[in-house]
């Protein structure tokens, strides 16, 4: 996105509303993205600060990290940053909260991408109380319990008859 119509114009901004495509990004080691994502959003120049807005809609299908069901569901995230030419100090890039702009251009899928990344769960879960699978029979205890008896760690077998004193 080209910004030169609003770096030097406080109160200036640039809508957008596309699609991108996110399939080729990894998550997890999974590829959830199948549709083009919707992205919306605006860069504005606020007192002589850009500032970047989006919000980016989709669909993401993955395997879940418990019970290994397929999982089709909405997507959306919302990101804000502020756009930079230049940092007072180059050396702290990795510190700044900032995206660096070249050439009075700004890369919002790259944007996008890495707000993404960030804000990914580590586990990929069909639901917050997924239940998993049944080590010994590997049955989805989400769909019900299964018929193998209950397992009693041995080295524990002595407490149980010490608490039915």
């Amino acid at each position: 996105l080209n910004l030169n119509e609003i770096i030097d114009y406080p109160g200036g901004s640039i809508p957008f509303d596309y699609e991108a495509d996110f399939r080729d990004l990894e998550i997890n080691f999974s590829k959830p993205f199948v549709n083009p994502a919707r992205i919306v959003g605006k860069v504005y120049n606020s007192a002589g600060v850009l500032y970047l807005e989006a919000k980016c809609d989709t669909i993401i299908r993955f395997d879940c990290d418990r019970c290994a069901a397929e999982v089709e569901r909405p997507y959306t995230i919302d990101t804000e940053t502020v756009l930079a030419e230049s940092l007072e100090d180059p050396d702290d890039i990795e510190n700044a909260d900032v995206v660096l702009i070249e050439n009075a251009t700004v890369d919002i899928d790259e944007v996008v991408r890495s707000a993404i990344i960030l804000n990914s769960d580590m586990r990929m879960l069909c639901s917050p109380d997924c239940k998993g699978i049944c080590p010994r029979c590997g049955k989805n205890l989400n769909e019900g319990e299964c018929d193998c008896p209950p397992e009693i760690d041995p080295r524990l077998e002595k407490l149980k008859n010490y608490f039915n004193k």
